[in-house]
């Protein structure tokens, strides 16, 4: 939105604000339908939905955007709503497990390459092996990783309390490799407990960075710090999950 736009919408978003007339919230959701458009495109070619459905799915995020947005945060409606759409699809598609078709074959590619090195050394590979072996960064190894275990068994939560599936994305010589499956439930219960442990902040880069998949500069946008302070949440935030799951590890696996 330009400039003029913003603020004749901020006009009329007060306004619905302050009476709930449906006539204004119509006005403001069809305002918005460019934006929607945009970000299913970004999902159009990948997905077996069809255009107009993600669409559809994409205006509950408009909405959920127009009751949660605070202009105060000093964070453009655009920038805001933009998640929350992106958000609303994701949903949507994990809740179905539809994954893009590109990520479905990145996750056989990963497990093709995990047991072909064991076979190989006859022992349990780390990441650091697979990633070298895949020719990707370890980062994005834990990305693929974060975005297929979400589709597999986690739901997408827009709360607060967002359970994100890091246990496994947080490199550390203490904890488990790839091929190390755990039971579900004992995953779940364990970060559910100690990602609500996190400073809200913390949480929420995590909940970005990971789940909704947003780079350091979109998330500094959206809440409105610097890159260079939302880098350091992150390592914060990092550094205290591995401290909290390095002690549970005895929960994960069954023993004491």
């Amino acid at each position: 939105m330009r400039a003029v736009e913003q603020e004749q919408w901020l006009r009329l978003w007060g306004q619905w604000k302050a009476t709930k007339d449906p006539a204004v919230r119509e006005e403001l959701v069809r305002a918005c339908a460019p934006l929607v458009k945009r970000q299913v495109s970004s999902f159009f070619s990948t997905t077996i939905l069809d255009e107009d459905d993600l669409f559809n799915i994409g205006m509950l995020g408009v909405w959920d955007a127009l009751e949660k947005y605070d202009p105060s945060r000093g964070v453009q409606f655009e920038t805001f709503a933009a998640w929350r759409v992106r958000g609303a699809i994701l949903d949507e598609l994990r809740k179905m497990d539809w994954l893009p078709r590109g990520q479905r074959e990145q996750m056989r590619e990963t497990a093709r390459a995990v047991e072909k090195l064991q076979q190989e050394k006859m022992r349990h590979v780390t990441d650091e092996e697979v990633a070298e072996y895949l020719g990707v960064r370890l980062e994005e190894l834990h990305r693929q990783m974060v975005r297929s275990e979400q589709a597999k068994w986690l739901p997408i939560e827009q709360e607060d309390d967002e359970q994100l599936p890091l246990f496994e994305r947080l490199p550390d010589e203490n904890a488990p490799e790839l091929d190390h499956l755990v039971h579900q439930q004992r995953v779940q219960e364990l970060l559910a407990d100690c990602i609500a442990r996190l400073p809200e902040k913390e949480r929420l880069v995590l909940t970005l960075y990971y789940y909704e998949e947003l780079t350091v500069q979109e998330i500094a946008q959206v809440m409105n710090l610097s890159a260079a302070r939302i880098s350091q949440l992150h390592k914060k935030a990092i550094y205290r999950l591995r401290g909290m799951l390095g002690k549970r590890k005895a929960f994960i696996y069954g023993h004491g």
